[in-house]
């Protein structure tokens, strides 16, 4: 079983908040960021650094990061981590999950932000 903690995105169509929860639930680090009017390299970006920034914090502390979840306003289809419709983002036709997993190097999950909140 896992001891690191997970980092949770939720990125809006206005904005981003990305925050660590260890395995007893307590929030560490949080980091947010303005999301709305970007094209999707800037989307893409802006989550990057946020969830960058929560990682270089967490592991600062001597802590460790295991995975990232994301909760984004679109349809996923979830065997290809596929964001299929997004009307706020520019991330329709996006292979987010894969996409994500390669530039932050951690495993990802993503899903519809109604769901993850659900799930919460």
């Amino acid at each position: 079983m896992s001891t690191g903690c997970v980092i949770g995105v939720d990125l809006g169509g206005t904005k981003l908040l990305a925050g660590a929860v260890d395995p007893a639930l307590n929030v560490h680090h949080r980091a947010t960021r303005p999301a709305r009017g970007s094209d999707q390299a800037a989307v893409l970006d802006t989550v990057v650094e946020a969830v960058r920034e929560v990682r270089d914090a967490i592991e600062s502390a001597s802590g460790t990061v295991d995975a990232v979840g994301f909760g984004i306003p679109c349809m996923i289809d979830q065997q290809r981590g596929m964001a299929v419709m997004s009307i706020h983002l520019p991330i329709a036709g996006l292979p987010f999950r894969d996409v994500m997993a390669e530039r932050l190097g951690l495993p990802v999950f993503v899903d519809n932000d109604a769901n993850a909140a659900m799930l919460a």
